[in-house]
């Protein structure tokens, strides 16, 4: 059950991480 919980948090953390390198690619796409 530990593990399970582990694994949801680490796939969280990694979808905020890619969701701010796109955020960041926009942002110099745009500039």
């Amino acid at each position: 059950m530990l593990l399970d919980l582990e694994i949801v948090v680490a796939s969280q953390k990694l979808d905020s991480a890619l969701n701010e390198c796109g955020e960041i690619a926009k942002r110099k796409m745009n500039n």
